[in-house]
């Protein structure tokens, strides 16, 4: 299977949170780093310290899942998201295989496996 980049315009983009409509995961080993580099992380309700790094929690996976992609608003976007990403040099795999428009089954299958990776790194990490 050969992978095509979709043609993405970040620039250009129209949504006021561009592609940081959501809470990602942030492995263990990520988080470390993060700290380790005085990287401040969020004070909120909208994520969860676990072993295995932050996780989005339960109430904001369920209105995430819950509001369409264009209707998702302020309330949804990362807690690293201001106006652009703040931690983009330790974005976790979620967000680094991010595609919002055209992305293929392909692209879709890359970004799963990127994650399971991740998640099996972090349980490696404890």
């Amino acid at each position: 299977m050969t992978l095509t980049d979709p043609q993405l315009d970040c620039v250009g983009c129209q949504k006021a949170g561009k592609c940081c409509d959501f809470q990602p995961f942030i492995p263990n080993y990520i988080l470390g780093a993060m700290l380790s580099a005085g990287v401040k992380i969020p004070s909120s309700g909208e994520h969860q310290w676990q072993p295995l790094g932050l996780i989005p929690a339960r109430s904001f996976r369920k209105r995430h899942g819950n509001t369409p992609e264009g209707s998702r608003g302020p309330d949804l976007f990362c807690r690293f998201f201001d106006g652009g990403c703040t931690i983009y040099k330790f974005r976790p795999g979620e967000c680094r295989n991010y595609f919002c428009e055209g992305m293929t089954d392909g692209h879709h299958q890359a970004s799963t496996d990127a994650f399971g990776l991740e998640v099996s790194m972090a349980q490696s990490a404890l």
